[in-house]
């Protein structure tokens, strides 16, 4: 949380043991980095093998976008939204970070998802929407990522990403002549004709 590093664990001990001197448990707590990453490490297993039994067992939303933010490694996260019954409503979790060492073409950023759901034997069947941005790379209907997922299921629901779209009218926006966006409010809305 906060994006605290596990090197925090090694100064928790003491710190623990001066915030709370009268307690026995704190005298006694003892998780330095090895332990916290240990514990991390097997709370992430059983909460990734919750994610997929309940991709497979029942419906599921899944959505990805690149990231380039480490030198030329471009990054897929695979973030996955289920109905948890346990708390009764939707969540969304992340189900892995995969990195593309090819270049990213629809087929590629594919073949990374489909990968993974093969290795863990879940279904395409079950997917109910397919979430990434507006690129043509993720959207096309010919070589996009959507194009694939289509092969596999037909039903899928696209969903391209508002924010990007606002951008991009923004971005529009600023080149246009003020007359521009004046006729195209007034003269081409038909509600105000």
């Amino acid at each position: 949380e906060h994006n605290i590093p596990f090197s925090i664990a090694e100064h928790a001990g003491a710190l623990l043991r001066k915030m709370f001197p009268d307690s026995h448990i704190a005298k006694k707590f003892q998780c330095a980095c090895t332990k916290a990453y240990h514990v991390i490490e097997e709370m992430a297993q059983h909460s990734f093998h919750d994610i997929l039994n309940k991709m497979k067992e029942s419906f599921y939303s899944i959505a990805t976008d690149g990231s380039t933010d480490i030198d030329d490694a471009k990054l897929y996260p695979l973030v996955v939204k289920t109905f948890d019954e346990k708390e009764g409503k939707v969540v969304c979790e992340l189900l892995d970070i995969k990195e593309c060492k090819e270049s990213s073409t629809g087929v590629n950023i594919f073949a990374l998802i489909n990968e993974e759901f093969e290795k863990r034997d879940v279904s395409w069947k079950q997917c109910i929407s397919f979430g990434a941005d507006n690129a043509a790379v993720m959207q096309g209907a010919n070589a996009g990522v959507a194009a694939f997922v289509k092969e596999f299921n037909t039903s899928v629901y696209f969903i391209g990403c508002p924010c990007h779209l606002m951008h991009f009218v923004a971005q529009k926006a600023l080149k246009c002549q003020l007359d521009d966006l004046i006729f195209y409010y007034i003269v081409k809305n038909i509600k105000r004709n």
